[in-house]
């Protein structure tokens, strides 16, 4: 696989609203690395992406429909505990990589500011996205957030399986996803206020690490088929069952991919500790006050309580993806 572009964050900078669409896709084209037969794979690698909300709205918009991009693309999530995701952040962005003196800096009581601070946040953002997304989307189409006998549920607009039913039911919530694509990028918009395209959302340390929402936001733009969705610690128990499952998925030769050399840069490039006693500690090995200045229980107890029902949520989706594998294999193997 080709690994050229890094990080580039072309989506995911504050002044892509004013760029122009052919100048970037030239851009884009131009600096591509050269792909010299069927089984290379340019990756696009840019973490940032799955979180800042602009992103798959613009990503959708960006591809013209005939290159077949928007059906054709793929996309690898890792994802990790959240707890650990969010710690990993704070002292990331506290770390000598970040401060004007290259010093580490941080501390728990700090962080624990920011906790509360996020969380309060959170819930200004949910009722907003309530009044401005789910309570248009009731009483426009009947759709609700939660769902019950008499009415579609969001979660099953995002996630349709669109090969289940009739030609004219398909035109019909093709359009109805598709206005209720614009109206969450509308409602986006508006709870994000002036952080919709700001530079500073790599900071929301909590709410970066609240996932269900965020996937929502890429599969009403893209093929739910089209997303590997894995976690960091089942890359740090198997780096090469995990490895070779993502090459499988993106069409890569397995092959020739999955030599011990390539296994071993894979996992020393994320700085994966397969020890037991510490998996996570390396990740965080940018910010030297991260080795003593840990999080008490309580504190931990409080981000466990906060973050289960969005783990939920996300559990939920992953389910009903592992579920439309299963029933393509099956449509397949009749076929």
């Amino acid at each position: 696989a080709k690994d050229k572009h890094k990080e580039i964050h072309r989506f995911d900078r504050n002044t892509f609203v004013y760029a122009n669409k052919w100048v970037e896709l030239m851009d884009e084209w131009s600096s591509s690395p050269i792909v010299m037969d069927e089984d290379e794979v340019v990756i696009h690698y840019t973490p940032h992406y799955l979180y800042a909300p602009s992103v798959p709205f613009d990503m959708h918009h960006f591809y013209p429909e005939y290159t077949g991009i928007r059906e054709n693309a793929k996309f690898i999530v890792i994802l990790r505990n959240p707890i650990e995701r969010s710690l990993s952040s704070y002292w990331f962005r506290n770390s000598h990589l970040f401060t004007s003196n290259h010093k580490d800096s941080g501390s728990m009581k700090d962080f624990e500011k920011i906790v509360e601070k996020e969380l309060h946040y959170r819930q200004r953002y949910e009722k907003c996205m309530n009044v401005h997304f789910h309570d248009v989307m009731m009483k426009k189409y009947n759709v609700c957030r939660a769902g019950n006998s008499t009415s579609m549920n969001i979660l099953n607009l995002i996630m349709m399986n669109f090969t289940s039913i009739t030609i004219k039911q398909k035109k019909k919530w093709i359009a109805i996803r598709q206005e209720a694509r614009n109206l969450l990028f509308n409602g986006l918009q508006v709870c994000f206020g002036s952080q919709f395209r700001s530079s500073t959302l790599g900071k929301r340390h909590i709410d970066k690490s609240i996932y269900f929402d965020q996937l929502d936001r890429w599969f009403l733009n893209f093929p739910i088929h089209n997303f590997y969705i894995t976690s960091l610690e089942k890359f740090a128990q198997d780096p090469q069952h995990e490895f070779s499952k993502i090459m499988h998925f993106i069409g890569a030769d397995v092959k020739r991919n999955i030599e011990t050399n390539v296994i071993e840069s894979v996992s020393s490039k994320q700085n994966v500790d397969m020890s037991q006693e510490a998996p996570m500690t390396r990740l965080r090995k940018p910010n030297s006050i991260a080795q003593y200045d840990l999080p008490s229980p309580r504190l931990r107890n409080d981000l466990e309580d906060f973050f289960a029902p969005y783990n939920r949520l996300l559990k939920q989706r992953i389910m009903i993806m592992r579920q439309r594998e299963k029933e393509e294999k099956s449509s397949k193997m009749v076929v």
